[in-house]
């Protein structure tokens, strides 16, 4: 049986939001579900004590821990990530409902879309990150 490439890489789960109605405020409810992605290529970026020299957060969280990594998701991944969040079940993040998954879930910056041309298998780069403290 000939191995597949993205078993090499991480699974990502990616939780999205739908909106499912308005609160009695008006306001809106989501519900969140998830989609799992194998063959994402995870770079570890910073973690850091909120100390480097010229970041202008330090001083607002001088205890916190900043955690960010970027995340190459591969061609044809098929998902929206605006607003998405992502957990990593290949490291322990197995949560299947939302309420168990939000406290360590990373939130993904932008609106990240696929690059085109693109000679490698992955197409779309997001930064994802939280910072607690």
């Amino acid at each position: 049986m000939t191995r597949d490439w993205r078993d090499s890489y991480d699974t990502v789960r990616v939780w999205t939001r739908t909106q499912t109605g308005s609160d009695s405020m008006g306001e809106p409810v989501y519900a969140w579900s998830y989609q799992d992605v194998r063959g994402v290529s995870v770079k570890t970026g910073t973690r850091d004590t909120g100390l480097q020299s010229g970041d202008a957060m330090s001083d607002l969280r001088p205890d916190g821990i900043r955690v960010k990594f970027t995340l190459s998701f591969p061609k044809g991944h098929g998902l929206t990530l605006r607003h998405a969040r992502v957990t990593f079940p290949d490291r322990g993040q197995t949560a299947t409902t939302w309420q168990d998954a939000e406290p360590y879930a990373l939130m993904v910056s932008g609106d990240p879309q696929p690059q085109r041309p693109c000679p490698t298998v992955w197409d779309t780069i997001a930064e994802v990150g939280r910072t607690d403290g």
